[in-house]
């Protein structure tokens, strides 16, 4: 046996023993307490019955019980305000509609919106209608912004969820 195959083979033993004298290490459970999904609408509306929902299976997944907190306001930026100040320990979630999108360029954040936040997944999505009453002489989304201009009107629409 040579030096270098003996110097390998205590280097081996070594790590071997090291190894054994090591208690056995095991992942902490997943969730410990209750979960919480803070939800940027209000109760009753779409974004609101996803995140019940979402929160009712994984209170079943996970055996542990998952709360939404319905957090209503500014577009939506109160909802990401208070997900972005919680522990970063996976015990709270954040549910946003498509809001969370625009909220740069309407209002000045106190947080990074693409590093501050990770995304997990896309939960639905769905159509954005452009509707008009019978009278308006609009058939397309150009002849609307004409009609407008010509007018001098104002166009307003409802809140997400709820009628005008």
């Amino acid at each position: 046996m040579t030096r270098l195959q003996v110097t390998r083979s205590c280097v081996q033993v070594a790590a071997m023993a090291a190894l054994a004298a090591c208690p056995p290490v095991s992942a902490q459970q997943y969730p410990t307490k209750p979960v919480k999904i803070i939800v940027s609408s209000s109760p009753g509306g779409i974004t609101d019955l996803i995140g019940r929902f979402i929160a009712q299976r994984l209170t079943t997944a996970l055996g542990q019980q998952v709360i939404v907190e319905n957090r209503p306001g500014a577009g939506g930026l109160i909802a990401v305000e208070a997900g972005v100040k919680s522990a970063p320990d996976g015990y709270t979630l954040m549910l946003s509609g498509a809001s969370y999108t625009i909220l740069p360029s309407i209002y000045k954040l106190k947080f990074d919106p693409m590093s501050d936040i990770t995304p997990i997944i896309q939960l639905s999505q769905g159509p954005h209608l452009v509707v008009v009453h019978p009278s308006v002489p609009a058939t397309t989304a150009r002849d609307l912004l004409r009609s407008r201009k010509r007018t001098r009107e104002s166009s307003t629409s409802p809140p997400q969820g709820r009628a005008p």
